[in-house]
């Protein structure tokens, strides 16, 4: 087992370095204008002139070459600048720092009947192995572990809002506009 736990933590190096470079990568995909979007407010990007975006684009050095602009976004980024969140509207690392409570909050709401139920569909699983029912919570188990949370957000809210009428979105709306 340690040398299990070794073997792993030696492949970490190389596994950051090809994800930072899967990331570095996809982000040069980006056209100019969201390239420069994650250094500078997207909202004063129309207003600045040709000659304030050429002094943004020397001060990161998103005219150099690709691998001088890797090297420079990888000491940014192991200093903590993240850049510039577009749908925050303020840098990363503030909005991560803004956002932090309420993610925990939720992470520790959700994580007790998420341990509850899984727990007890592995007890019924075990109880009833190659069974209908062991089959049945297997594969609720793997599309509920593949399904996009996205989706099933969706799914949900369209279960309590529409169907069963739980939570009207009119009173929603009025208690976030009080």
């Amino acid at each position: 087992m340690t040398a299990y736990i070794i073997r792993r933590l030696l492949l970490l190096p190389l596994i950051i370095f090809g994800v930072t470079l899967i990331v570095f990568s996809m982000m040069q995909l980006l056209g100019e204008d969201q390239l420069l979007a994650a250094y500078v407010d997207p909202n004063s990007l129309d207003k600045m002139s040709a000659e304030e975006l050429e002094m943004v684009k020397e001060k990161y050095g998103l005219n150099e070459d690709p691998f001088t602009r890797y090297v420079k976004w990888i000491e940014s980024v192991a200093h903590g600048d993240l850049g510039w969140s577009i749908v925050g509207k303020e840098p990363v690392t503030k909005a991560i720092i803004h956002r932090l409570p309420s993610t925990i909050e939720l992470t520790l709401y959700a994580i007790f009947p998420i341990i509850g139920i899984g727990v007890w569909l592995g007890v019924q699983a075990a109880l009833h192995r190659n069974k209908w029912q062991d089959h049945l919570i297997r594969i609720f188990s793997i599309v509920g572990w593949s399904f996009p949370d996205f989706v099933f957000g969706l799914i949900i809210l369209m279960v309590f809002y529409s169907w069963l009428g739980w939570f009207p979105l009119e009173e929603l709306v009025w208690k976030l506009n009080k």
